[in-house]
């Protein structure tokens, strides 16, 4: 199974050590409700052997130890002519011999720096395990597993925008070296409330809304998205289009 990535903008503005451990927990904890694997994970980083906490994130989660874990992984810069904390940057990976595998990372840093204020997880076949979505009849069992990581990634941050396999399909048609937008497509996006309600909904695109007023795009519920697949390519660019508005805003 080839790497599938989900990745959020968070919101702008610094939030403290504290609240970003709660939303830690909250995501860990949830991630470990839906499956199994998605337990276990092993904090990553250069200076593990100078860490104050366990190398295993520890469920259910306690805040102190991740708020420390942050603490550990501040990342520092110039704030009124003064070294500060600006930011904090942490991964962590569920166990190698796991069939399916996840790789967690938070950027949580200004803004204005690249890769900066996102959240994200890569999902990927454990190294010499087969694939577990090689069998097509297990294919509607992960794409609803992939809908709720990227709706618990989501809502556990408050994200703006989420998405799986994120990109701008319109990429062929525009120059090299275009900036990439901010509201990207994907395989399915999740657009909170706040931003759904300044875009048309696309057509011929399944679209979810959930209680809270954001909305869910899925460009292929058919199976697993195939970017040589016409259909699956066209809904979305569909998608992209539709979220046009909101890059034409920033």
């Amino acid at each position: 199974m080839w790497p599938i990535g989900i990745v959020g903008y968070l919101k702008p503005g610094w939030e403290d050590a504290d609240i970003i451990a709660a939303r830690l927990s909250r995501l860990f904890s949830s991630l470990a409700e839906v499956d199994p694997l998605f337990s276990g994970w092993t904090r990553a980083g250069s200076s593990r052997h100078r860490s104050g906490v366990p190398l295993l994130i520890t469920l259910p989660p306690k805040p102190t130890e991740l708020r420390l874990w942050l603490e550990e992984n501040a990342v520092l810069g110039a704030r009124n002519g003064r070294k500060a904390t600006i930011g904090y940057s942490v991964r962590a990976l569920t166990p190698e011999q796991n069939l399916l595998r996840a790789d967690f990372w938070l950027s949580f840093v200004p803004d204005d720096w690249w890769f900066s204020h996102r959240i994200g997880m890569t999902i990927f076949s454990g190294a010499g395990s087969p694939s577990v979505i090689d069998n097509p009849s297990n294919h509607q069992a992960f794409i609803e597993l992939l809908r709720r990581v990227l709706l618990i990634l989501a809502t556990a941050w408050d994200c703006d925008w989420a998405g799986v396999m994120p990109g701008d399909y319109r990429q062929a048609e525009r120059p090299f070296d275009t900036i990439p937008v901010k509201y990207q497509s994907g395989w399915m996006v999740y657009l909170a409330a706040a931003r759904s309600t300044h875009i048309k909904p696309p057509q011929d695109v399944a679209i979810e809304r959930l209680a809270d007023g954001a909305m869910l795009f899925t460009a292929a519920t058919d199976g697993m998205f195939n970017g040589q697949n016409p259909n699956h390519m066209l809904a979305a660019l569909r998608i992209q289009v539709a979220l046009d508005p909101l890059n034409d805003r920033n």
